[in-house]
């Protein structure tokens, strides 16, 4: 975030510069870890693994999550205490002085982007999944209303009987 050129850069002191500092990396390497999460679940997604897979991803991506929160609230805290605002536009003022802030803001940034596409890409996987599922229970449901219905070995079955495909 840019901000405009009235808006001076403010002085930092040397120890808080270096807890700010500490907790841009951390925040870097936790949301990097997250982006595998991501990855790992594309790749879930992709190859059709059991839903356990994506509920064991999904538990972990929420402890990441609360990580990544639990970080951001602290460096908020940090920002607060040198008197700059929440967010990006505290940091990226307390950058502005501070060339290794500065580059350290500009990782986490975009780290965070790649994340970003990740989980979108993701959100879309998901959807499209969803679409095809309940189409297919739309199918079903369409057949079953017919009385056409087969088992595994291709047998005709009576409806009502067998295991249930999905609860409705």
């Amino acid at each position: 975030m840019t901000l405009p050129p009235s808006d001076p850069a403010v002085s930092i002191p040397p120890d808080a510069s270096a807890r700010l500092l500490d907790g841009l990396r951390q925040e870097t390497a936790e949301t990097v870890r997250f982006a595998i999460l991501l990855e790992d679940e594309a790749r879930t997604l992709e190859t059709g693994e059991p839903p356990e897979a994506l509920q064991a991803l999904a538990a972990r991506k929420t402890e990441a999550a609360a990580r990544l929160a639990e970080l951001a609230a602290r460096r908020d805290a940090l920002l607060a205490g040198l008197g700059l605002p929440a967010g990006r536009e505290g940091v990226g003022r307390a950058a502005r002085g501070d060339a290794g802030l500065a580059r350290a803001w500009s990782q986490l940034c975009d780290v965070s982007e790649r994340a970003r596409g990740l989980n979108l890409r993701n959100g879309t996987l998901i959807d499209t999944h969803l679409r095809h599922v309940r189409r297919s229970l739309e199918i079903l449901h369409g057949v079953a209303g017919t009385g056409r219905v087969y088992d595994a070995k291709g047998r005709h079955r009576p409806l009502g009987g067998g295991k249930a495909i999905a609860a409705t």
